[in-house]
């Protein structure tokens, strides 16, 4: 009930103009990287070792998690420096952390669950809906094509930031002032 109540309020969250101007400024190699935490699942593999839950629930969403984890650095940097296989990859390791979480819950929801306890029953609760959200706020802005934003366009797409990328000039060309344009508008000259 927790997991559903969590990614019902996650989606709903969307239909909020703010919100989706907060998630599209963030970068996508942040939303990628983030879910390094995921190789944190490898307890459940650990859990099986030791002949505490069993393999048909631990080892696939085990391996699952332990793979999303690691890819993520990976993905992220290819996706950040611009290479072609970047967005693509990006996308495919998307549906495939978000594929590994659904998995690992209709198992456990099918089995009966797979005899979670305290502190590891906070993965299904709180873990699972949050990364699935983050995945898909990252699908999201994959999924749009859209072009990497101009600091000099901005006027063009009133909700667009600077990517992190362009950030970095764009701030140095302004002595250190952050001006954002303003909706509508262009930036406010230095």
């Amino acid at each position: 009930m927790a997991m559903v109540l969590t990614l019902a309020f996650g989606y709903l969250l969307l239909l909020s103009t703010s919100f989706r101007g907060i998630i599209a400024a963030i970068p996508q190699h942040w939303l990628i990287g983030i879910q390094t935490f995921r190789v944190l699942g490898g307890v459940f593999i650990v859990r099986y070792l030791q002949g505490e839950m069993p393999g048909f629930f631990a080892i696939p969403a085990g391996v699952g998690d332990v793979l999303t984890g690691i890819f993520a650095p990976l993905v992220a940097y290819w996706l950040y420096s611009g290479k072609s296989y970047g967005r693509g990859a990006a996308i495919a390791w998307n549906l495939f952390g978000m594929a590994d979480l659904v998995d690992a819950v209709a198992i456990g929801v099918t089995t009966g669950g797979p005899g979670l306890i305290f502190p590891l029953v906070l993965i299904p609760i709180y873990a699972v809906p949050r990364a699935f959200l983050i995945h898909s706020y990252s699908l999201i802005g994959l999924l749009r094509r859209l072009p990497p934003c101009d600091p000099d366009t901005t006027a063009q797409v009133p909700w667009a930031v600077p990517s992190s990328r362009t950030a970095g000039k764009w701030l140095s060309e302004r002595n250190g002032q952050l001006s954002l344009p303003k909706p509508g508008g262009r930036a406010p000259a230095t």
